[in-house]
Order: structure tokens, then sequence, then C-alpha cells
């Protein structure tokens, strides 16, 4: 069927920022409508995006989105999606629940992949199965307890009581959701956990039938693909079966207010004495349509201008003041709505604060549109936007497409308004060429003048986890008390069903219709990525990657160091995050700042921890500086990098302060979302070095370590810091790697010897006054690298926090790399989070996720889950699986839709930042391209019987298996009360968070 007949073309835009062309097309038939951006990127993607307007908070929308994946018409699967999981060479396969939108989008850089997941995800939206039962799952359902007691579960209802334990997540919901109390916005699209029990099925059907049909889809295509065959499939596969439909609901416009409102929330906290500096307060305002695109690009950069770094003038006066510890978990500027919403204020604060954080916000705004900015603040700002829509970032191109095309095609705007950066920046500079005061009465005409604000107010609440606990727990034992014989009896035919359903395999026939590449669609041999190498003199190393990197120049320093005292260790995340936020001589962090944004795209610091792969007990440890610049400004880059290496300086005790408690916030407000790292990083680092200094570094011990820092004399901690920093920044010990063109990749060469020679004279001059009183001890052998003890931990700790739902960690001793079980053990963790642990931790125990991770170069293997409802019954599903995989050989054709998965990774385009800096790490930790085409031989020969193997050696190594558990009281009640669990014998030692 030719598409000239079956579709209209609307319109065509040149879109020269993305290489290619957009054109509009609609489904003559039914009402669809398909943008498709035709460029020469091979990473083609695909979204299906429909209008989801949720009319409550019981969650539909995030329900449904769950749920149409779980069979469909053609694919009668309990799970087509993690059958794609499995055998997919995808670089992105999701699903996501906006406030007002459900998109479903995959990208591939195998047409034929991108295609099969195509067909399985347009089946899923247009043609679920729907089942009760998947509703139940995915949703919410009523079950009873082994102790006979009623309970809720549900995938997405568990989801969002993880969510619900979050004061950053709360506050992030309450500070929209103010400013649309009329419409839509009101409710959680996500779900609350208090309302998604009301949802009833026949709800949920209706919506699917209100929603999800053509007439309401707006289908975005991206990639070298011509747009003929994707229309084409779309036609003959899904859209040709429909008829135009106009039944969708319309948003309402939110009236405006004649005066700003305040709102109060509280979030759960574990009872403490001391509660004080644990609130946020945030000032939120509703802006203008995102429809209107050049002015959402100037409001953009206004933000930068007012919040884009630590020393940006609102941020700045916010900080200073006192009044709070860090900014506000919601910050700056929401754009995934139908109206702009800007947002600003502090937490760590108390709610006396509220109107004093008000007012100085207020006052600052008003001192900022009277005087004006200067002009290298603006430029500043223009730059940095410009920086970041020029550079190549890793990820489909096509989703950063996506996320621009919807912002203004869903309420009725071009789908390519958002497209043409370089021509809306450059009308924007013209108008501030005539209008030096643009900025400022944006000010006056968005933020001071605009009635339509609100005020939230989150607060700490130690007795809400008990009080909705005991009110949860009181309404299910009176729905008990209250049932009658049939309906008990439907609950636990329910169950029954269900249960029947999740354990029962699917029928085979079903499985191959799903369609897969097989393992001769992937190539053998490893993409390499060409260098040149080079000394620098004095041990030093230059590596260069002469790539076309659309005008940027990116430099990497890299220095070796080795092992260090307990306290040093201790004060690595903080000498990274202090880097670039303290200033220099003569030169404030906020002057600092303001220069590193006129002059380049970004300085970034941090510690890098990797074994070494041609000595697995020696880790490589590495301090890494990492510049980027625009080819035009690398001189006055690369010298802002010189005086900062040179003139390094923690003298400012304020700033410091500031710094430390930032950081504090940050990791206080970061534990819970992210409980599943956390524990993990707490179960393994008994195990080995490497992860126990990651531990140190990044982990639970390291917000210890914070708290305790906080209370220090900063003067001293500055003076640490500074002896830290030329400790590690050795130009004998340092591999500098330079990616960009090759003319301008030159010139840098030519000048890093200055920067090298400028901090060789810095550290001589240090040691002359007593600051470099021993050198960092590196080992000794040919193989760089130092020998780190495993931390001591109690294999069995649970760490205590407010938390609805629970993240939990097992880490065992496993295969190392180079051993002939090796690659077997990487795909043995494939299968598991695609199969097993999905099966019974998700399905079946309502989890959000369950993960299995090899780490060969440590010799570990570990699980982990997310928002979890359980924890004995998960440890017990980790050994059950392991089990079960030793018992049951696993098929030909399943261990090769894992290997196509697995290997083809190495598909995924790089970036020329990406692969050069890759390259850079490899060469560093001993990954030379002759072992990475070994590995991926042995991925490719691995063999039912290896996985066996393997499974039987970890499955025996879990009775010593170490565990972590991140949860509330009732969970760890729930573990006390367990003397058969699996795993390290003993107590749970209890860590109290403090969260």
């Amino acid at each position: 069927m030719s598409s000239n007949t079956t579709y209209g073309v609307l319109q065509s835009w040149e879109l020269p920022d993305f290489r290619g062309t957009g054109t509009l097309y609609r489904h003559l038939k039914s009402g669809a409508q398909v943008f498709h951006l035709a460029n020469d990127d091979p990473e083609n993607m695909f979204a299906f995006s429909f209008a989801t307007l949720p009319e409550d908070s019981t969650g539909v929308a995030h329900i449904l989105e769950h749920t149409v994946l779980c069979g469909s018409r053609e694919f009668p699967l309990k799970d087509p999606f993690l059958q794609l999981l499995k055998g997919s060479v995808n670089t992105f396969l999701n699903a996501m629940t906006y406030p007002d939108k459900t998109v479903y989008p995959a990208a591939s850089p195998v047409r034929q992949d991108l295609f099969n997941m195509m067909k399985v995800y347009g089946d899923a939206v247009f043609h679920p199965l729907l089942k009760p039962e998947f509703f139940r799952q995915e949703g919410h359902r009523l079950q009873f307890t082994p102790q006979g007691d009623l309970e809720i579960t549900g995938i997405v209802y568990n989801e969002m009581k993880g969510n619900y334990s979050s004061p950053d997540s709360i506050a992030a919901e309450k500070c929209y959701q103010s400013l649309f109390p009329d419409t839509l916005y009101r409710h959680d699209s996500g779900g609350d956990p208090a309302v998604i029990p009301e949802l009833t099925f026949e709800e949920f059907e209706e919506f699917h039938r209100r929603y999800y049909h053509p007439s309401n889809a707006r289908i975005i295509l991206y990639g070298d693909i011509p747009a003929e065959e994707y229309l084409e499939f779309l036609d003959r596969e899904f859209l040709g079966a429909f008829q135009e439909s106009t039944t969708f609901l319309v948003q309402d416009e939110q009236p405006r207010w004649e005066a700003p409102r305040v709102f109060e929330t509280t979030y759960p906290v574990e009872p403490q004495e001391d509660l004080s500096r644990r609130s946020s307060v945030t000032l939120n305002w509703l802006l203008f349509p995102v429809t209107e695109t050049r002015r959402l690009l100037a409001a953009s950069i206004l933000t930068e201008i007012l919040l884009g770094n630590s020393g940006a003038p609102l941020t700045k006066a916010l900080i200073d003041s006192g009044l709070g510890q860090d900014v506000s978990p919601v910050f700056g500027l929401e754009t995934d709505l139908r109206e702009a919403v800007f947002s600003v204020g502090l937490r760590g604060t108390d709610t006396d604060q509220a109107q004093a954080i008000e007012e100085l916000t207020l006052s600052t705004l008003r001192d900022l549109a009277r005087k004006g900015f200067e002009p290298e603040l603006v430029e500043g700002a223009l730059r940095r936007v410009e920086f970041h829509h020029r550079e190549q970032k890793s990820g489909p191109s096509g989703m950063r497409v996506m996320n621009r095309v919807l912002r203004s095609w869903m309420y009725g705007g071009s789908p390519a308004a958002g497209l043409r950066f370089s021509e809306d920046l450059e009308a924007l500079r013209d108008r501030l060429s005539r209008d030096p005061r643009f900025f400022e009465a944006m000010i006056e005409e968005l933020l001071l003048d605009n009635t339509h604000r609100s005020t939230v107010i989150v607060r700490p609440d130690p007795d809400q986890t008990r009080r909705e606990e005991e009110a949860l727990r009181e309404e299910l034992a009176r729905r008990r008390d209250s049932l009658i014989e049939a309906e008990e009896e439907q609950i636990r035919r329910e169950t029954a069903d269900l249960e029947r359903l999740q354990t029962e395999p699917d029928d085979p026939r079903a499985v191959e219709t799903v369609p897969f590449l097989s393992l001769e669609d992937v190539p053998r041999e490893i993409r390499r990525t060409p260098f040149l190498l080079e000394p620098l003199g004095s041990g030093a190393s230059l590596y260069r990657h002469n790539e076309a990197t659309r005008g940027i120049l990116y430099l990497d320093l890299a220095f070796d160091f080795g092992r260090l005292s307990p306290r040093e260790e201790a004060l690595l995340n903080l000498l990274g995050g202090a880097f670039t936020e303290t200033g220099l001589p003569g030169l404030s962090f906020d002057q600092f700042n303001r220069q590193v944004n006129l002059k380049t795209g970004g300085i970034s610091v941090y510690v890098s921890n990797q074994t070494h792969l041609k000595d697995l007990s020696r880790v490589r440890r590495l301090f890494m500086v990492r510049l980027k610049v625009l080819d035009r400004a690398w001189q006055e880059g690369a010298e802002l990098l010189k005086r900062l290496l040179g003139e390094i300086d923690f003298s400012d005790s304020a700033r410091l302060v500031q710094i430390l408690e930032e950081m504090l916030q940050e990791m206080l407000g970061g534990v819970v979302p992210a409980g599943n790292y956390f524990a993990g990083l707490r179960a393994l680092r008994g195990l080995n070095g490497l992860l126990a200094a990651e531990e140190e570094i990044n982990g639970i011990s390291q917000l210890l370590h914070l708290r305790r820092m906080v209370q220090e004399d900063p003067d001293a901690l500055g003076r640490e810091l500074l002896a830290l920093a030329l400790r590690l920044m050795d130009p004998a010990r340092v591999n500098v790697n330079i990616t960009g063109s090759k003319p301008l990749a030159d010139e840098l060469s030519r000048w890093l010897p200055s920067l090298l020679e400028t901090l060789r004279s810095r550290r001589e001059a240090f040691s002359r006054e007593g600051g470099l009183e021993e050198e960092v001890f590196l080992g000794e052998g040919d193989v760089p690298g130092v020998i780190l003890p495993p931390g001591t931990a109690p294999g069995r700790e649970y760490l205590l926090a407010s938390a609805g739902v629970s993240y939990v960690a097992a880490a065992l001793r496993g295969v190392s790399f180079g051993e002939p079980l090796a690659a077997a053990q990487d795909v043995v963790a494939h299968l598991l989070r695609t199969g097993l642990l999905w099966e019974k931790i998700r399905m079946q125990g309502g989890a959000y996720g369950a993960f299995a991770q090899s780490r060969t170069a440590e010799g570990v293997f570990s699980f982990a889950s997310y928002r979890d409802p359980h924890c004995a019954r998960t440890i017990r599903a980790y050994q059950e699986s392991l089990r079960e995989l030793a018992r049951e050989e696993v098929s030909p054709g399943v261990l090769d839709l894992a290997k196509v998965s697995m290997l083809g990774r190495e598909l995924r385009p790089l970036t020329p930042r990406e692969a050069g800096f890759m390259n850079f790490r490899r060469r560093l930790l001993g990954v030379d391209d002759e072992l990475r085409q070994m590995t991926r031989d042995q991925v490719r020969a691995v063999s039912p019987g290896e996985i066996r193997q393997v499974a039987e050696l970890l499955g025996e190594n879990f009775s010593e298996a170490s565990l972590a558990v991140l949860g509330g009281k009732a969970a760890l009640k729930e573990l006390r009360r367990d003397e058969t669990l699996p795993g390290r014998t003993g107590e749970f030692v209890l860590t109290e968070l403090g969260l």
C-alpha cells in the first residue's frame, strides 16, 4: 500500500541542528499523526505517545503503562516486554508515565531489531489483552498473608509507596500540583498509595478505550530508515485497522490567581530527638505555555543566569543567607507540563524560615531587575546553553529529539518548534542587542508581577509512618472481619489464579511469535578505536583521539594514586565536590564559576577506582580532572584550568561549610530513592578492597563521614584538602587524553607541558612549606595500582530508614576474570535479571525491580531489589533462582538470546567523546583490543553446561552471602523473626540512618 494514498503530508521542515528534515504526516483513515526526522543517524528510534489525562490519583495511567506490556493480541505472553529485554540489542527500551501523557519509546542501531520492537510495542498499546490478573499484578490487589491477615500489594502500588517515602519526590509532586488546583495536574498520575486501591478494573479498561486510539496518538520516528518503510509498516500492522475517533478529554486551563498561596505537607522520617533543619521551602511560579518555544528558550537562559551554578546570583543569595543548607530539590524550570513552571527555594531549613526565604528570594529578584546583569554573566549563560545543545551526549539522540518534539506537539504546537535551537538563539541574541534589559524585564513580568505563585513547605513528621501503617492495618482488619465467605473465597481464588498464571510457563508457540535477532546478526569482531600514544616526559603519557567532535575539544587528566589513610579516604568525595567550588586567591567562587561558564563547557573532578585486569589484586586509582571547551575558546578554557590547578585553594571556610552542607543534604535526599545502590555497596564492602573503597567514597559510610565533617573546624579541613589535592596531582603520575580535531589537539598537546610545569612548581612550593611530608603509596611491580584490603562488614546489616518498602541486597564470592567460567557468570547475571528474578521478585513478589550483577574483575556476584514489599522472601528468591538455574538446563535458544543482548551492546553508537574516553580508560586498566576480542569470543562460546556449573558454584557460595537491607521497622521485624534465612548466619546489625 502506497503511503501517498494512505497518509497526507501536513508540513515539512529543514532542521540543520539535527542534520535532517522533519515531516509531519497524517494517517487518513485513523487520524494518527506521525512525525519523522530523517537524518544519517543509524541509531533509529520510535515512540508511541498518547495524551492520558487522569481524573483522580488512582494511578490509572501508570498502571495501564505497565499492564499493556503484559501480553497482546499477537503476542499472548505473560510479558512480551521481558522477552524483548532477553534478546534485543536495543539502546533504549522502556515506557514512561508523565502527568498528562504516556510514552513508549525504543531505540536500536539495527534496523530489524527496531522493527521487531515496534511490532511488539504497537500491538501492546493498540491491542493489549488487559487480563484482570495482570491488572491485579501490576496495579493493586488484596491477598491473605501466611498469618491470615489481609494485605494490599501490586507493583505500581509498591513503587509509589517508595516514591511517597522520599521527601524530594514528595516536594517535586506537591510543587507543580500546588499551581494547578483546577486542572488534572492536581492529581498524581503515578498514583497515591492511599488512593490506588480505589481503582476498579472497569475504570482501568475504560481509560484504555478512551485514550489508546490512533486518533489520540503522536508517533515519533527518527534516524536513517526511510519514512516510506516506517509508514507502510505502521499502516499494515496497526493504523489501518482503526477509524478516526474524537472521544478524548481536553485539558482545562488553570485560572490565574490574584494572590500567592501557601501549601504545607509532610514526609515520613524515623523518630529522633532533633528534627531541626529537615524541611524544605520552595517558591513556584506558573509561567506560560511551553508551545511558546522562543520564550521558553529565553526562560531557560534566564534560569541559567539566576540558578545555573553555585555562584549564580539567586542561588548564591539563598545559600549565603544561612536560612537553609542546600537549594530545594525542586529547582529551576519545569517544561514537561502544558505550562512552564519556575521553582526556587531551600532545603535543610525550618518551617519558621518560610517567610524569610520568600522575602529573600523576592528582594534578590527585585535587586537584580533594578540593577541589571553584568554582560559577562549573560554571555556565560548563553554560551553554556549553546554548549549543552551542541555537545553530542551519550544515549540515543532520538530520545532528546522526542523530548523536544513532545514539549510542543502534545499541546497543539508544531512538532518542529523545539528543534530550531540555532535559529531561536540567533533571534534571542538579536533581541538582546536591541534590548539589553530583556532579561531584567522577564524577571519583572514572569516572577515579580506574577501573582500565580505558590510557597510549598515540606516538613518531617516522625509519626507519619506509624500513623499511616496503623490506619492501614485497622482498615484491612475491619475489611477482613467484614468479609463474608463468598468474598473471602473470591480473594483466595483470584490469588490462586494469578499465581497459576505467573508460574505457568508461556506457551512455546506464543514465545515463538516474538521476533528476535539471531546470534549471526551480531558482529563477531569488536569495534576498535584508533589512537596515538606519546610520551610527555617525567613518566606522563599522552593519548590522542583525533575525532570530529562538532567543534568541542576534550581534555582528561588521570592522576594515579594509591593507598591512603582512613581519614584521606573519607575526604576524597569532598575533595571532588569542593575542587571547583571554593574559588581562587583574588577570585571568589562565584566569580570563578562565572569564568568557567564563559570560557568552558565545564570542569569536573572525581575519583575513579577500577581493578587492573592484568593483575586482579591491584586497583588502579585515578584522580580525574576533565575539561571540555569550544574549539574557538580552547586557550581561554585551558588557561583557566591551569590557573585552577596552580592556585587551588580551600581557605574560604564559610564556603567550605556550605559545600559540606549541600553534599550532606544531597545524600540525605538520595539514599531512599537509590536504596538498592546503597544497600548493594554495603553488602559488597566486606568482599573486596576496591568495593570497600567505593563504599567509603560513595556509600553510607560517606554519609556518616559528612555528618561528622559538618561539625569540624573548616579551616583545618581546608588545609587537609589542599594537602591531599597536591599529593594526588603528581605530574609524574599522570596520563592525559585529548579528544578533538587534529589541528586543535596538536595545539593543546604543545600547551600541555606548561600545565604540568605549573603543577610541578606548585607542589614543590607546597613541599618546601612542609605541606607534602610523604608520597602517596602506589605499590610495586610492573602493573600500576595498589592492593586494597577488604573492608570490615558484619555480614548481615539492616539500614533503618523511614521507607514504605525495602531494598534488599546480597553479595557473595564468584568467578574471577580470566578463569574459565568468567564469561558464563556474566551470562548468568543476564539470565537471572531477565528471567527468574523478574518473575519471582517483580511479578510474584510485587517489587518494582530485581537485579543481578556479575563483577568478575572483583570476583563477586550480587543481587538487589528495588521498592520491594518483602525481605526474607526476596533473599530466598535469590537462592532459589540459582538452584533452579542449576537444576534446569538452559535451552540453546534462550542462551543465544542472552548472547545477542550482551554482545549487542558493542553495537551502540558512541559519540567521538565517548569513544575517546572509553578507550583511554580501557588502556589504563590493561584492556587492550586482544583482551576485548577474547572476552567477546568467550561469551559467544558459553554453553548450557557452563551456565549450570556457575549456578551451582554461586548456589553453594550463597550460604556465606553478605546481606544488607534498607527499609523500615516493619521489615526489620520480619527479618528478625526469620531464623532460617539463607546467607551469613547471625543477627542483623542495626545501622540507624536517621532518615
